[in-house]
């Protein structure tokens, strides 16, 4: 089995929700998917499927709807003024990817966001014996190299018992995942272009590269957006 990385936005049920809506008293997975679908029915999104049940994490691909994406990003920028936007000083938007690989799954974790692709692409380039830092929100990873293979350590949460997975993956499936991933996130970066031309009008590119890649280096693909 190849290795997967889904490019997966979060959409946090309280950032969506009306005020009045409570919060459940007790949690499954069927009541908690329910109470993620009544808070994005709250601010007009209707028909989002999870990446699996239960889970906040949405596919970049599955989102065409713009009028979404705009509400998503709105969300992002609720409570920040223009000039704060324009000087660039927030994260790219919650998410990350999704890593699959033979019977593992790994979800993005607490504080992660879509601008950690870049983590990814630097384990590829990994020729360090010794343990870095492979960033996906907290807990995070470790990984090294091991010639062809890379071999990534799963942590665990200051107090959890340390039970890390240890496994290792052929480097080559990862760069060719990464790079499927970054396809997707262009697509992606370039569907937004006309909500971010909305938000800032001269600096939208800049803004595009923010919100995708967590950095400024984003380039307009095509004169025709």
């Amino acid at each position: 089995m190849t290795i997967i990385l889904t490019p997966v936005l979060e959409l946090e049920p309280y950032t969506f929700k009306n005020p009045d809506r409570e919060y459940p008293l007790s949690y499954s997975t069927e009541i908690n998917e329910q109470f993620w679908r009544d808070c994005l029915i709250d601010s007009g999104i209707t028909d989002l499927e999870p990446y699996q049940p239960g889970s906040w994490f949405v596919p970049l691909a599955n989102i065409h709807n713009l009028i979404y994406l705009k509400t998503i990003i709105n969300k992002k920028f609720e409570d920040n003024s223009r000039e704060s936007i324009a000087e660039m000083d927030f994260s790219s938007l919650s998410g990350g990817c999704v890593f699959e690989y033979r019977d593992i799954i790994i979800f993005p974790n607490c504080c992660c966001d879509l601008g950690d692709i870049a983590e990814w692409e630097a384990a590829t380039h990994c020729k360090n014996k010794e343990k870095e830092t492979l960033w996906i929100g907290h807990p995070w990873l470790k990984y090294r190299s091991k010639e062809d293979l890379i071999e990534i350590t799963q942590t665990a949460e200051s107090g959890e018992p340390p039970q890390p997975e240890i496994f290792d993956i052929p480097r080559k499936e990862l760069t060719i995942a990464v790079e499927q991933a970054k396809e997707e996130m262009t697509e992606f970066a370039l569907k937004i272009i006309p909500i971010a031309r909305e938000i800032l009008p001269n600096n939208y590119n800049e803004l595009i590269a923010r919100l995708v890649w967590g950095n400024c280096n984003y380039q307009e693909k095509s004169d025709r957006h």
